[in-house]
């Protein structure tokens, strides 16, 4: 680009003249050919690569004898670097041959150029390939094993072949793709190749004879394992669930097996514990007596089977892991027999072992579901403690005993103890999940209809769905729950179910709204009206009706399941909605997490004590369901009231259909009245 740029210059600064060389003229007749075609590279991407590099080392007492060999091809018509050995050595020969040169004629030099820091560099000029050896020496250090390092150029091949006098010595290498060993009477031998890397560290150990006369024999430790377990055993209706969690401690060398004893009628489910491959479980031999006095005597003869657990690397100092199993109970003994209730059954609380431990504390702890009945029947060898004297990470940890389903505790110093229980189960009693506190209800009578709005104060545990009755020919307008819209669904009994949230607490009101209209008898000028009432399948505690009859008419002759009052006993006192809509988010509604549930802009909208939620739905397009449930949902439909207010109240309603019955006359208008409006 430099030449033609040149040539432009000259014809437009002349006479549209210019002398051009042979050279500049076959360039441009080079790019020329040149343009357009893909397969021409003008540059190469490198300054240059390194093919392969062959290293060959002797490992002498103080220091390391190297021979490096590099083939290095530069790419560029231009001085190229290229570090040979990051390494601090001593360099002793070095060689360099240029074995090819694409462009004959050009002057290519090259140079090995040292560092202060002791870095030896290549430098070459012009496009070529070399051939670079030369031999170096280096520091050993020395430490728990001998080991040097070396910082060498990336290349394609790395190869690494390396001796030591020792006979069997343990060489390493890291990092490696495949490496054969090979000893003999001279010493030993190593062959690696190795991935492209730019470090390279080789670390080795002798593995020496000791004499008698040269080298005083020094013994190692023994290993020492001890163990502290905490068992749980969590009574059901059929089979004892047993936790177990095991705090090792594996003391001067590691240990890749370990064998843990379980109880014949135990059924071990699942281990978890870091760096933990396999377990299987496995029977000692009946002959093994080594293996037979390993076993603790609190364990019966027949007690030889074994959890034993395989991990991928020894385990060395603290160590844990924990075991699920299971417990089948006595079906002889009356547990299982629905007729058997109060029946008890000795059960004896066996434990495990940990074989090869040196030491082993054991603390267990008993619950027990709220109608099994557990009693302590004897004890040897243990010693009752409180909960509070468990250790600080079973108390924090929510998957082990709870205080409120707790029994009691034992501690012992070995697992030479026998405890023996009596496991009692009780018939359960049926208690009530759900109960509506106040109904509040509103009707509206028409000369043909009658409006109803219903509001709702329970408290709800369990109960999943809401049923309830509406009168006949009645047309469902509106069903709230927690002032939020919820779409009802039909049962095969024509009842209407409004799904509930679950909450517990003091703090768990929930407040479900339902409106529907009605239909009735026409108003005639005299006769009697009769109201049924909506029929819940939950109990009330107090039931409030407030009747707005039209006008034009008399009223009396109540009668029927309710008591007119002159006013209520008590009022309707309900929550913000912004109170209760963040109780709603809380709450556990069909199993769907609280996450789930819209985000919604709340305006209050209030007069006294009611109070109307304007919500708008933020829709999430990657949320499936952003609702309580699917599909449409009603719109809020507020109270109708016109006419004479009159009020009844009833305590106590449990699954009972209520009416209330009154009678009606019409008034008639004087005769001068009448003709006074003619």
């Amino acid at each position: 680009m430099e030449t033609v740029r040149k040539f432009f210059e000259v014809l437009q600064s002349g006479d549209g003249k210019a002398t051009v060389s042979m050279e500049s003229l076959g360039k441009l007749l080079e790019m020329e050919t040149n343009w357009g075609d893909d397969s021409v590279v003008p540059d190469a991407p490198d300054m240059a690569v390194v093919w392969a590099t062959r290293m060959r080392g002797q490992i002498e007492k103080d220091v390391v004898e190297l021979y490096l060999e590099l083939e290095i091809e530069t790419l560029h018509d231009k001085w190229v670097r290229v570090p040979l050995l990051g390494t601090p050595t001593a360099m002793e020969s070095i060689q360099m041959v240029k074995e090819d040169s694409p462009e004959e004629g050009k002057r290519i030099h090259a140079y090995i150029i040292p560092s202060p820091d002791g870095v030896f560099m290549f430098s070459a000029f012009g496009i070529a390939k070399w051939k670079v050896s030369f031999r170096a020496t280096l520091p050993i250090h020395d430490g728990h094993t001998r080991s040097f390092h070396l910082r060498i150029p990336c290349s394609v091949q790395t190869e690494l072949r390396m001796r030591s006098p020792l006979e069997e010595s343990h060489i390493e290498v890291d990092p490696k793709l495949k490496m054969i060993s090979t000893s003999d009477p001279e010493g030993s031998w190593i062959e690696v190749t190795l991935p492209p890397t730019e470090f390279v560290r080789v670390t080795w150990s002798a593995r020496r004879v000791e004499m008698e006369d040269d080298i005083a024999r020094i013994e190692a430790p023994e290993q020492v394992l001890t163990a502290d377990q905490y068992i749980v055993y969590s009574i059901q209706e059929d089979l004892c669930r047993v936790r177990a969690r095991w705090l090792l401690g594996v003391f001067h060398r590691p240990r890749h097996t370990l064998n843990i004893a379980i109880p014949s009628n135990m059924t071990v489910r699942n281990v978890q514990g870091d760096n933990l491959r396999k377990w299987e479980i496995v029977h000692l031999e009946t002959g093994a007596e080594r293996n037979r006095d390993e076993i603790s005597s609190a364990l019966s003869e027949e007690a030889t089977r074994c959890v034993r657990l395989f991990h991928s690397s020894g385990v060395k100092g603290p160590y844990d892991f924990e075991m699920e199993a299971e417990m089948k109970m006595d079906a002889n003994q009356g547990m299982n027999d629905e007729h058997s209730h109060g029946a008890q059954l000795a059960m004896s609380l066996k434990t495990f072992h940990v074989l090869d431990a040196e030491r082993e504390h054991v603390f267990v702890t008993v619950e027990a579901s709220s109608n099994i009945e557990v009693q302590e029947l004897s004890k040897v060898g243990a010693m009752r403690i409180d909960e509070s004297e468990l250790p600080g990470f079973l108390l924090r940890d929510h998957s082990y005993p709870s205080v409120e389903r707790t029994v009691f505790c034992f501690k012992a110093p070995n697992p030479n103890f026998d405890v023996t229980i009596g496991v009692c189960r009780h018939e359960e009693v049926d208690v009530l999940t759900a109960i509506i506190e106040e109904a509040w209800l509103e009707t509206t009578v028409s000369a043909n209809n009658s409006f109803t709005k219903v509001q709702l104060k329970m408290r709800n545990s369990s109960k999943q769905f809401l049923r309830c009755s509406l009168p006949e020919e009645s047309t469902t307008y509106s069903t709230e729950v927690d002032c939020l819209p919820v779409k009802p669904a039909r049962d095969a009994n024509q009842e209407i179910m409004i799904p509930l949230p679950r909450k517990r607490g003091p703090s768990g009101d929930t407040w479900v709204d339902i409106t529907y209209i009605s239909t009735h008898t026409p108003l005639e000028a005299r006769g009697a009206l009769i109201l049924n009432l909506p029929k819940v399948d939950v109990p009330i505690n107090q039931l409030f009706l407030t009747v707005f009859l039209p006008y034009g008419f008399s009223f009396g002759d109540f009668s029927g399941d309710l008591r007119e009052v002159e006013r209520h006993s008590s009022e309707l006192n309900r929550s913000k909605p912004f109170e209760t809509l963040v109780a709603y988010r809380e709450a556990d509604i069909d199993g769907l997490p609280p996450q789930s549930f819209p985000q919604r802009a709340v305006r209050l909208c209030s007069t006294h004590n009611e109070a109307l939620m304007q919500e708008s739905s933020v829709i999430d397009s990657t949320k499936p369901h952003q609702g309580r449930s699917e599909g449409l949902v009603p719109v809020h439909v507020d109270s109708l009231r016109e006419g004479k207010q009159f009020n009844f109240e009833r305590l106590l309603v449990n699954d009972e259909e209520l009416k209330l019955q009154l009678g009606y006359r019409r008034d008639e208008t004087p005769f001068w009245r009448r003709k006074w409006f003619r």
